[in-house]
Formats: structure tokens, C-alpha cells, sequence
């Protein structure tokens, strides 16, 4: 599982207003929740969890791939 700064690093760059600190913090989570929200909504638990994670990057892999 990446760490949290990899996965802010990663929600940052899909347009989520997120603050890399390297921490699962109070706003990485508020942030986690939103992205669970739109893209796994029967997994909405505001951690790095590996459903949302693999999301996440076939995402960007997808939409933004450089």
C-alpha cells in the first residue's frame, strides 16, 4: 500500500485540493472521503485503502498518463 504522501501526492495531482504533509491527516482524509464518495461509494472509509488506491492511479494512469 503507497504511503500517504504518495497517495496526496496522487489526489493533488487529479485536481483534489489536498496538502502533501506526508501524513494521513485530518484534511488527507476529508479529502479520501470526497474521492470515495464520487469513485467508490460503497467503500467510503476516509483511509488509504487499497480499492480507492487502485482507483486513484487507474485513473490517472488513464486521464493522465504523463
Amino acid at each position: 500500500m503507497p504511503n500517504s504522501g504518495l497517495v496526496q501526492q496522487a489526489l493533488k495531482t487529479y485536481g483534489y485540493d489536498v496538502i502533501e504533509t506526508g501524513e494521513l491527516d485530518e484534511q488527507t482524509q476529508s479529502v479520501l472521503h470526497a474521492f470515495q464518495a464520487h469513485f467508490v461509494p460503497w467503500k467510503i472509509t476516509g483511509s488509504v485503502e487499497q480499492q480507492s488506491v487502485a482507483t486513484l492511479f487507474a485513473l490517472l494512469e488513464k486521464y493522465m498518463p504523463d
